[in-house]
């Protein structure tokens, strides 16, 4: 009786959490920011201290372990599912075993929205071999640039499509779909959310950010995030730091400041101004995830975004837990070549090559993280990075 009690006042909390929401409960192109509540989210460290059910009416989140490339899965309160990005450049089989154990581990037996940050292959070379990801389901596709654009998941896009090639007649997203519930979106030109102009058919508590800026794939990302009430989780793609600062300047801040949960751009990489400290400034994140292989000749992440991180206000005061070595590859300059280097760190930074599939459940306020491992194997060998490399705390 007890325990049914419990159950009870857990669903009657979550209830209560979801009408302090200013969203709508139905789906619907325009969505209302949230205003900024006195509460901050606040990380717990036993499950049992939030007000909802897992695989049943959290927010929940999985960060996939796919090696160098990107992925995300999330189950909303209202059991509709996402999909951000799901492409790789290491072991493909690996990869979608590892996206299979998110699927079964959210209790999901199909995705309802698919979000595609931008076309390189290690964020969209998957989207065919997904067995979940059932087009006949989808109820919408939300791109940057168009289909065309996307010829590395021809196959998937085939599916989409009554046309035998990506090419042929897609420059109009929605049109000549084999799917006529399903709707798609192309971000292909510049656009940024500011809280009046809500693009594409989302999910309630989902929105697009930014997209199209710049003249690359990567600065081309769709930017996207997911709120409930005061947990917030920011997907940037690919984005440079030219879609960073655009979006600061026109997006609505309300979509982005006081962010839980920040998926690092890039992979982790400074490259083009990615992960800007500016931008952590705007977002405040209270924990960052970053999806690499062990051995990257783009040396993801490295140790400029980490030492930022460090550097940002409030970082500190947000750290709850994170992987016991957060491993990632610096490089030194020697002898006018550069050398990699392995920092560790024991911030609240999670790696999917520590942390495997990493899992973030919120009931809207506070937020617990379930991770698979918290060890490096094999960790490659390079030298510790030296003093001038700021590699711990």
């Amino acid at each position: 009786m007890a325990h049914l009690i419990k159950i009870k006042l857990i669903v009657i909390g979550t209830l209560l959490l979801a009408s302090c929401s200013n969203f709508p409960t139905v789906e619907v192109k325009e969505v209302t920011p949230l205003p900024h509540l006195k509460q901050e989210s606040s990380l717990v460290r036993d499950i049992t201290n939030l007000n909802c059910v897992p695989a049943s009416n959290c927010l929940e989140i999985i960060i996939v372990n796919v090696g160098q490339g990107s992925s995300a899965l999330v189950r909303m309160p209202n059991r509709e599912s996402i999909l951000f990005d799901a492409g790789t450049s290491s072991e493909q089989k690996a990869a979608i075993e590892q996206i299979n154990n998110a699927f079964n581990t959210l209790a999901l037996s199909h995705v309802d929205y698919l979000v595609l940050s931008h076309p390189d292959k290690d964020h969209i070379n998957l989207l065919s071999k997904i067995e979940k990801l059932d087009v006949t389901k989808l109820k919408s596709i939300n791109l940057s640039d168009v289909p065309e654009s996307y010829d590395l998941a021809a196959d998937f896009f085939n599916k989409v499509y009554d046309s035998n090639k990506v090419a042929e007649n897609t420059k109009n997203c929605d049109k000549n779909l084999k799917n006529k519930q399903m709707s798609v979106t192309c971000y292909d030109t510049e656009y940024a959310n500011n809280g009046n102009n809500h693009k594409g058919v989302w999910p309630l508590g989902a929105y697009p950010i930014g997209a199209y800026f710049g003249h690359n794939a990567n600065s081309r990302s769709l930017v996207s995030g997911v709120r409930l009430n005061q947990f917030i989780a920011i997907f940037p793609g690919d984005a440079e730091g030219i879609t960073e600062k655009k979006i600061m300047e026109k997006a609505n801040k309300d979509l982005y400041n006081d962010s839980t949960l920040y998926v690092a751009a890039h992979h982790g990489a400074t490259t083009n101004n990615s992960n800007d400290v500016e931008w952590l400034k705007a977002m405040i994140p209270k924990t960052y995830s970053f999806s690499a292989k062990k051995v990257s000749n783009w040396l993801h992440p490295d140790s400029i975004l980490i030492n930022s991180i460090l550097k940002t206000p409030q970082t500190s005061s947000n750290l709850g837990r994170g992987n016991k070595h957060v491993f990632t590859q610096a490089y030194i300059e020697e002898n006018n070549s550069k050398k990699r280097c392995n920092c560790d760190f024991e911030y609240n930074l999670f790696n999917t090559l520590n942390s495997g599939n990493t899992h973030y459940i919120s009931d809207g306020i506070n937020y617990f993280i379930q991770i698979e491992k918290d060890t490096l194997p094999n960790p490659p060998e390079f030298p510790d990075c030296p003093t001038t490399v700021r590699c711990s705390k």
